[in-house]
């Protein structure tokens, strides 16, 4: 069976790349310079970025790499499991928000 997509779970973390979005940001998938990053965190970033959908590489990769560093613990487990949904899902809740 396969799970819907929870909205609410990720409603935290859609708003803020939705706003990150939303003031053109994202357009950069740049990497701010911070050599402070673990394993974990790079593999965040690498995975956002290739997402298989250049449209959401743009969007989630622009705003992982530059608000990674403002991350608790539970929101990078929160984005690990966002990072497992399926993009057009993500798509369409972040445009529904």
């Amino acid at each position: 069976m396969v799970s819907k997509f929870d909205i609410e779970k990720y409603k935290k973390i859609l708003l803020e790349v939705k706003k990150f979005q939303e003031i053109g940001v994202c357009d950069d998938n740049s990497e701010t310079v911070n050599h402070d990053k673990t394993d974990e965190i790079r593999k965040i970033i690498h995975q956002s970025m290739h997402r298989g959908c250049k449209e959401m590489d743009i969007l989630l990769g622009g705003f992982v790499s530059k608000t990674w560093s403002k991350f608790s613990q539970d929101d990078i487990s929160l984005y690990q499991d966002l990072l497992l949904e399926d993009d057009l899902e993500i798509y369409n809740a972040i445009i529904s928000l």
